[in-house]
């Protein structure tokens, strides 16, 4: 008998997002993937290779429901949760979130990357909750 593994990821979505391959869409929620993999025999270095995973959606009650089981691509399930992740990146970089920096903070940092130094988002953030 091979040695299998399983590995599970979870992430919250925050927009309605698709996997390839699939025609419908799953709305924001929190989903895990569990991906099933059985070790190569005679392989060196260790090899696994895919056997099946699953989608599974967990509502607010908590308890998992599984909404997809054949062919749910693990590196599909990675890409739709990173560009959920920018999406919301953009959503918190909104002309509001601009406007609570201080005029002087604001011309502090313009200064700043005119001369080539690089700001970061957390010094932008304790620049503009430092002043009220």
């Amino acid at each position: 008998m091979n040695a299998m593994k399983t590995t599970h990821k979870t992430y919250d979505f925050a927009y309605q997002f698709s996997l390839d391959g699939r025609v419908q869409s799953f709305l924001p929620g929190r989903y895990s993937i569990e991906i099933e993999e059985e070790l190569s025999s005679g392989s060196e270095p260790l090899d696994f290779r895919q056997v099946k995973s699953r989608l599974y959606h967990t509502p607010n009650s908590g308890v998992r429901i599984e909404v997809g089981g054949i062919g749910i691509d693990p590196e599909d399930f990675d890409r739709a949760a990173l560009q959920d992740g920018v999406r919301v990146l953009r959503d918190l970089h909104t002309e509001e979130s601009v406007l609570r920096v201080s005029k002087f903070d604001r011309f502090a940092i313009e200064r700043g990357e005119n001369e080539g130094m690089s700001v970061t988002r957390r010094e932008v953030e304790v620049a503009g909750s430092s002043v009220d």
